[in-house]
């Protein structure tokens, strides 16, 4: 996920999610971010999520300008996460979470791996996923989820349920299939 959070202004400390393949940050409504402070052009800038990933950020002919840490951009520019995004006198940080979580994968430390097959450690997998910076969810909340996935797979078959119902078939051919998938839910 990519983000953006204000640093100033009447906004403080709120999160724009970068969710459009292009994403035109102004203060318009008409825009997909619409950051409603002075100093900020109807339509100031424009983000776009490039086929690698990356999200490339440009200036829409603004009044103030758009700056990169600092650096005013003239046509485009790169975001790496942590970089300091300015729309005229308002202040962003871009977060990737997708770039932390690669560079989790890079920093994994494979010889605690290695030293565990060797020992035969009966927990292997505990050790290879506790490798990386992220702590492991507690087994409560991996049961809790389980439990989730069921009751949405049941509820899919009762949504399924109530559209039989309200179609238009035989009574007999809709009483055999409403069985049938009463049947899977209780099962499930």
């Amino acid at each position: 996920m990519r983000i953006l959070r204000q640093r100033n202004g009447d906004q403080k400390g709120r999160e724009y999610v970068l969710l459009n393949q292009e994403n035109v940050l102004g203060r318009s409504d008409s825009c997909d971010i619409c950051i409603n402070e002075s100093g900020i052009s109807r339509r100031h800038a424009k983000i776009t999520r490039l086929e690698n990933g990356k999200m490339l950020v440009e200036d829409c002919v603004s009044t103030n300008g758009t700056f990169v840490n600092g650096t005013k951009i003239l046509k485009s520019r790169l975001l790496e996460d942590g970089d300091e995004l300015r729309l005229g006198p308002v202040s962003f940080t871009y977060i990737d979470e997708a770039e932390k979580l690669h560079d989790t994968d890079d920093n994994l430390d494979i010889s605690s791996v290695h030293e565990a097959i060797a020992s035969g450690e009966e927990n292997l997998v505990h050790t290879i996923l506790q490798t990386g910076s992220r702590p492991l969810p507690p087994p409560k909340e991996l049961e809790l989820r389980a439990m989730l996935q069921e009751e949405q797979k049941r509820l899919a078959l009762l949504v399924e349920i109530g559209k039989l119902i309200s179609s238009k078939i035989k009574l007999r051919e809709l009483l055999d299939t409403v069985t049938d998938l009463l049947a899977r839910v209780l099962l499930c």
